[in-house]
């Protein structure tokens, strides 16, 4: 396994640049001074990408370390990952740029002051740097039992001591083939993943909107009983029933309390409890209880009839309780009163 200094590689340079997003921008040496300065791999460790990704991932090596040499920021690499190393060899990323954090740059670990965010291994692209000096052929990536060196251009020559410095264009080739498999097998199970949160999502969802429905639908039941229990004690209308209904679900529940004062006190009660309790309180308005003056007996009442005319006895008593209802009850209707008196 190579132990030697980890390869070093220039990566931007002093002066006035246009970035990527086309804001000009003028970088002098004690710039440069100041971002190697703050580089703190402990706080942030820039990874080496490929492009300049929103999200640095995957990382295919990191910065170790950040230095000025004249007008160029150079880095310290380490850990290069051996599919991507085997793909610079092949000639896919002939360039590199490095992404910098503003002082006012949201997400910079050291706020107020320049920071390196990565480094990115362009292939089509242009750099925004143009000029730096190639990748030296030093340039590793490390696994578990061998280096992979390589140089930035065919011209270079690799390291005589390297194992895989006899390789093939076709060797590289399929070493390419490789990482595109594994980069394409790494989105297969991204996109599984993301498809399981969403379908436990679903599911999460379709429980709860089972919940409210179920509570929603208790809440009715219970108002409709509650509301028939107030018609048949008198309290309110039957008219009103289907009133005191709606109210009953529609004022909110025990989670959202109504808050008012009481004398020298503050009380803080659910809505639903407080409308019930109105009611419950409030006094009778019918009186189902057929009367005659100073007596409970049903009053008869008579009524001429043409000749030969058969009256059902069961239809004047009916009548008699609609009479009787409306009498001890000035403003229910003849609907009403027949509806209670069961006609």
């Amino acid at each position: 396994m190579n132990t030697s200094t980890p390869p070093r590689i220039e990566i931007f340079r002093a002066g006035d640049l246009v970035a990527t997003d086309g804001r000009a921008l003028s970088f002098s040496v004690a710039d440069l001074h100041t971002i190697a300065g703050n580089y703190d791999p402990a706080l942030a460790k820039a990874p080496l990408v490929v492009g300049h990704p929103k999200v640095d991932d995957p990382a295919y090596g990191w910065a170790t370390r950040l230095s000025v040499e004249g007008d160029t920021l150079v880095a310290d690499t380490d850990q290069v990952e051996a599919q991507f190393a085997s793909m610079v060899h092949d000639g896919r990323f002939p360039n590199r740029s490095a992404a910098i954090f503003l002082p006012t740059t949201p997400g910079n670990p050291k706020p107020g002051q320049f920071y390196l965010k990565h480094i990115g291994f362009l292939g089509a692209a242009a750099p925004a740097v143009p000029g730096l000096a190639p990748v030296p052929a030093t340039f590793a990536a490390v696994d578990d039992a061998v280096t992979f060196s390589f140089p930035l251009t065919q011209e270079s020559s690799m390291d005589p001591n390297d194992p895989n410095a006899q390789a093939t264009p076709a060797t590289a080739s399929n070493d390419a083939a490789t990482f595109a498999a594994q980069q394409a097998a790494r989105k297969a199970e991204l996109d599984r993943r993301e498809a399981e949160l969403a379908e436990r999502e679903s599911k999460a969802q379709a429980v709860a909107d089972a919940a409210i429905a179920a509570t929603k639908a208790a809440d009715r039941a219970a108002a409709v009983t509650f509301a028939a229990g107030l018609v048949s004690a008198g309290k309110v209308l039957p008219a009103q029933q289907d009133a005191v209904v709606e109210l009953m679900v529609l004022l909110p529940g025990a989670d959202a309390p109504v808050t008012f004062a009481a004398g020298a006190s503050t009380v803080s009660r659910p809505a639903r409890e407080l409308l019930r309790e109105v009611l419950e309180g409030t006094p009778p308005r019918i009186d189902y209880r057929e009367k005659s003056a100073g007596s409970d007996t049903p009053a008869a009442v008579t009524f001429a009839a043409p000749s030969g005319a058969h009256v059902s006895e069961d239809r004047a008593d009916q009548y008699a309780r609609v009479k009787a209802l409306q009498a001890q009850n000035p403003n229910l209707s003849v609907v009403d009163a027949a509806r209670l008196a069961g006609a």
